[in-house]
């Protein structure tokens, strides 16, 4: 399995390669923060801001086609939304 696919990216920029090294830059810039940010929510049991870190992932893994964590940031986002998570449920 491929750890990401960019044909959606690819798309969007119209196979513009600055496009994609532009988005890849800040996918990469912003990842440590944006982790630093759902682990602390976790950790701090704030299931309300976990929910929203995870939903900012989302579009990032769409975008860049990580299918490997695609059903699981969902599901975090879904369970925070209906305020069923607990810390065994992940």
């Amino acid at each position: 399995m491929k750890l990401y696919d960019l044909s959606l990216l690819e798309a969007m920029g119209k196979n513009d390669a600055s496009f994609i090294v532009d988005i890849l830059r800040m996918f990469l810039e912003s990842i440590p923060e944006d982790l630093n940010q759902l682990n602390k929510t976790f950790v701090d049991n704030d299931w309300n801001q976990f929910g929203k870190a995870a939903h900012k992932l989302k579009a990032t893994i769409d975008t860049l086609g990580v299918q490997s964590i695609s059903d699981t940031i969902r599901q975090i986002e879904a369970s925070c939304k209906s305020d069923v998570i607990a810390k065994q449920d992940l």
